[in-house]
C-alpha cells in the first residue's frame, strides 16, 4: 500500500511538472503507473494487498498530479526533490522491513544487501539534489511595481 502510493504520488509529480500542458493525460498515466506497481507490489502477499495497491496507487496518481500543477513553477524543482526523497526513502524502509520478515535458508546467487541499497539510495539523494529544471530559472525582468497603477486610480480622482 505504501508503496503504491508514493510510488503514484512521486510519479504522479514529476509527470504533472513534465506534461503540464496536458492534465488529463498526466493524471490518467500517473494513476495506472500507480496502480500497476501497486497490484505488482501486493501479488506476492495476498488479495488484500493487491487491492489495497491498486487503490493506493490510483489515489497517490492523482494527488500528486493536482499537487504538481497547483504548485508555482518556482517551487516545482524543490517539490520534484521532497517527493523523490520520500519515495527513495521509503522504498528503503520497506526494504529492510520485508529483507528482517523473510528468512531464506537458501542463498541466491545474486542478492542486494542492504549496504549497497543504501548506497543506491545515498546517490540518488545526491543527483536529486544537482537536479534542474528548464523553467525553474526566474527571468531576468525588473521587478513589477505598482506605482503606474497608483498613477490610474488617482488621475480619477482629480478635483474641479
Amino acid at each position: 500500500m505504501a508503496i503504491g502510493m508514493l510510488i503514484g504520488l512521486a510519479g504522479g509529480t514529476v509527470l504533472g511538472l513534465l506534461f503540464a500542458d496536458s492534465f488529463f493525460e498526466a493524471t490518467i498515466l500517473s494513476m495506472f503507473i500507480g496502480a500497476l506497481l501497486g497490484v505488482l507490489f501486493g501479488y506476492p502477499f495476498s488479495l488484500v494487498a493487491v487491492i489495497d495497491g491498486f487503490i493506493s496507487g490510483l489515489m497517490g496518481g492523482m494527488m500528486g498530479t493536482m499537487l504538481a500543477v497547483m504548485v508555482p513553477l518556482e517551487h516545482s524543482l524543490p517539490l520534484s526533490q521532497v517527493m523523490l526523497l520520500l519515495l527513495f526513502g521509503t522504498l528503503f524502509i520497506v526494504y529492510l522491513a520485508l529483507t528482517s520478515e523473510i528468512k531464506n535458508k537458501v542463498q541466491k546467487p545474486f542478492t542486494l544487501k542492504p549496504v549497497w541499497y543504501f548506497l543506491l539510495v545515498c546517490i540518488s539523494f545526491v543527483c536529486i539534489h544537482f537536479m534542474e529544471t528548464p523553467g525553474s530559472s526566474p527571468p531576468n525582468k525588473e521587478p513589477h511595481s505598482n506605482h503606474h497603477h497608483a498613477q490610474k486610480i488617482t488621475d480619477h480622482l482629480e478635483l474641479v
